[in-house]
């Protein structure tokens, strides 16, 4: 029997569900494989991280999308994912669920590969803040200026899928060097401080 909390959750993920863009919805055809990444965690109730998704979609990355409660996603996907294979997982959401996923990676021999904060700054700046390998930092810093960055961070994220896989990255750290850039865009701010991450 569904409950009242059941029947309100889902039904806040089915019109959320219409704001990802066409092109990441379950149905229409992928261009481009990404096979580094078996599948995301966003947050649809922001802009950014329903453009992300939409990018990585169009990759043919499986996208969960969520409303800031990830106790659906990890049951019914992640659980069961990191159960049967220790793969690499990307996403675009707040730092509770990163803290949450994080943890419960651990469990799971998993460890955070990337990890990328989003945040305003004064006169409607944007600033990254980029822990990850020296190589993917360099290729982000060219992808964050454009006012398309959400976009350019899920199509970097794919293109540089390590080989043979993200497990080969350093886990990232207290000490992990980490980029900063700020940029002038006043798109695409809200809901912001959000985290991008890679956990493998």
């Amino acid at each position: 029997m569904i409950d009242r909390r059941r029947f309100l959750e889902t039904g806040t993920l089915l019109s959320l569900g219409s704001l990802i863009p066409e092109a990441a919805r379950p149905g229409t055809l992928p261009a481009r494989r990404c096979p580094g990444l078996a599948c995301a965690v966003v947050d649809a109730r922001y802009e950014p991280s329903r453009a992300f998704a939409g990018e990585l979609q169009r990759a043919a990355v499986t996208v969960h999308p969520m409303a800031g409660d990830v106790t659906q996603v990890w049951y019914e996907h992640l659980q069961p994912l990191w159960r049967a294979s220790c793969i690499a997982v990307a996403g675009f959401t707040s730092y509770a669920t990163l803290f949450c996923l994080e943890r419960l990676g651990w469990d799971h021999g998993l460890r955070m590969v990337y990890r990328g904060v989003h945040a305003s700054a004064a006169d409607h700046r944007l600033e990254h803040r980029i822990a990850a390998s020296a190589p993917l930092r360099q290729r982000l810093r060219l992808e964050l200026r454009a006012d398309t960055w959400p976009e350019g961070l899920a199509r970097t994220l794919c293109s540089a899928s390590p080989t043979p896989g993200w497990h080969e990255e350093p886990a990232i750290g207290s000490r992990t060097p980490q980029s900063r850039l700020t940029t002038r865009s006043a798109r695409r701010s809200a809901g912001l401080p959000l985290y991008s991450w890679v956990i493998a």
